[in-house]
């Protein structure tokens, strides 16, 4: 029976579930204790629904997300998978779903189970270790992944380990190079069963081309389902390293088999040996894989000079408008009353499209014939990804006729910086939406992650790290690099630029 939803601060309030009122089950759960309270079959009770209740992972602040799982509906969708999907065919369904859990064989129900329980269950667990026992303290560690709280009790954060432990389970896992694996894993994707990824075609369609027609689609279920994406995403990784495999091997086909007597042949020649790092060249964010860029950034370096200017652009996607029109409009009339908070965390694939084309726009503005921060010759961008999920870039700006640092005097290379950069804070009146904006972005803000302790001869004290707040001067200052980094470790910023303010007016 659900009754209205139960408040909890530690619940996203968009995902509160109802109050259960009558006998609950977690499942997994000891087979003894949960048979114990199950009614016998002949035993009639009224009005009774069957719920699952599915709670995830904790996230860093200790939330943790639960819904609840309707068991009718679970049975509905297999009926109709067993009808439309092949792979569902041959599945073995009870009459109804209130003996879909109870539900092992013909022969075999609940009420003989519970007969011979207690001259079977100590067997049962000997032969069958998928179950749920209680934990053992010198092995608490392996099992901190596992999360079950009690639904009656306050929530703690505390590892699930103190309570159970998850045995192991004998079961053939499914091999990761099944040509199935998408439509087996994803039955609310796939219904039929067919037209997965390795779906035998007319025309051959690459891995890569089929991930963007599923993701760039009309159709949303594929880019709002992220179970989906992060199989996609492991799938990626693992065709980049076979790739970088073959290449290491020196495969030109890669369905052309090496045999053990050619292996053999190749590692006495010695032409395997080599830096095995390279496998990782092609699996991004790994330190093989920017190798090539980095070697890149310092050759520019060499032959173009250092670079003018140093850009970091990062979106702040929650406060566009422009985007939570654009999540609304592409996955229909259900996204109308979600803010754009919940709207980029269920599509991230269409906030990140949003973000690339927001981004590839400035690039063509800072290389335009406006020329905003000078006429751009070369430039080097790099992409990255925040703790949660959005990107930002960095970029690297070479300038035609730039003045540079220690080739130039200090009076041209301030001339040059005060023509397109400034601090000034922009008036209200003449441009709110500018002032909004550099007031919001431009405008450091200390928060824990800046503000860091130092201790010092009172004692320890809070400073920022990006040295926020600093004195205002009337003119430009251009510091030595050395003396900057000298006077960091033994100046206070205030003192060093009271040094260097009456250096420049000569008291």
């Amino acid at each position: 029976m659900l009754m209205n939803p139960v408040a909890n601060k530690h619940l996203p309030n968009r995902n509160m579930v109802k109050k259960v009122k009558g006998r609950t089950f977690h499942l997994p759960l000891p087979l003894e204790e949960t048979l114990k309270k199950l009614p016998r079959p002949e035993h009639p009770i009224t009005n009774t629904e069957m719920y699952i209740m599915v709670r995830g992972m904790p996230t860093k602040s200790k939330i943790v997300w639960e819904d609840i799982v309707d068991v009718n509906k679970v049975y509905q969708a297999l009926q109709y998978l067993k009808c439309v999907n092949a792979l569902y065919s041959q599945i073995q369904l009870p009459h109804s779903p209130q003996q879909l859990f109870a539900y092992i064989n013909e022969e075999h129900n609940i009420h003989h189970i519970v007969d011979q329980l207690e001259s079977q269950v100590d067997n049962f667990v000997g032969e069958n270790d998928g179950l749920l026992t209680q934990v053992t303290s010198e092995k608490e560690a392996d099992y901190e992944q596992y999360t079950i709280y009690p639904l009656h009790e306050r929530r703690r954060n505390a590892p699930i380990s103190e309570l159970y432990q998850m045995l192991k389970v004998n079961a053939a896992p499914i091999d990761f190079k099944d040509k199935d694996l998408d439509v087996k894993c994803f039955p609310d994707l796939y219904v039929e069963g067919k037209y997965g990824q390795f779906y035998v075609r007319q025309q051959k369609l690459a891995s890569s081309e089929y991930i963007k027609a599923r993701l760039m689609s009309k159709h949303s279920q594929f880019r709002l389902n992220q179970q989906y994406l992060f199989f996609l995403l492991n799938d990626a990784n693992i065709r980049q390293i076979n790739s970088g495999i073959f290449y290491k091997m020196n495969c030109v086909n890669q369905k052309q088999k090496i045999t053990a007597e050619q292996y053999f042949e190749m590692l006495n020649k010695d032409e395997l040996e080599g830096d095995l790092t390279a496998i990782f060249g092609r699996l991004r964010n790994t330190e093989q894989f920017w190798k090539k860029p980095r070697n890149d950034v310092i050759c520019m370096t060499q032959y173009y000079g250092p670079a003018t200017w140093f850009l970091t652009m990062s979106p702040s996607e929650w406060m566009w408008d422009d985007l939570g029109e654009y999540l609304r409009e592409v996955n229909g009339p259900e996204m109308a009353n979600k803010s754009i908070s919940e709207l980029v965390a269920l599509d991230p694939v269409s906030t990140s499209r949003f973000i690339d084309n927001k981004f590839k726009a400035m690039l063509d503005f800072i290389m335009s014939s406006d020329e905003p921060l000078g006429k751009v010759i070369h430039y080097f961008w790099r992409r990255e990804y925040q703790s949660r999920g959005a990107q930002h870039f960095h970029l690297m700006l070479w300038v035609k006729d730039a003045s540079i640092l220690h080739e130039c005097s200090l009076g041209v290379v301030a001339s040059f910086i005060s023509k397109y950069v400034t601090c000034a804070i922009p008036d209200k009146n003449v441009s709110l939406t500018l002032y909004q904006r550099v007031t919001s972005y431009q405008t450091h803000k200390h928060n824990k992650y800046c503000m860091r302790q130092k201790k010092t001869r009172q004692g320890f004290v809070k400073v920022c790290r990006f040295r926020f707040p600093r004195p205002v001067t009337e003119i430009l200052i251009i510091r030595d690099i050395i003396e900057s980094i000298a006077a960091r470790k033994h100046c206070p910023l205030t003192i060093d630029f009271t040094i260097l303010y009456e250096k420049k007016n000569g008291l």
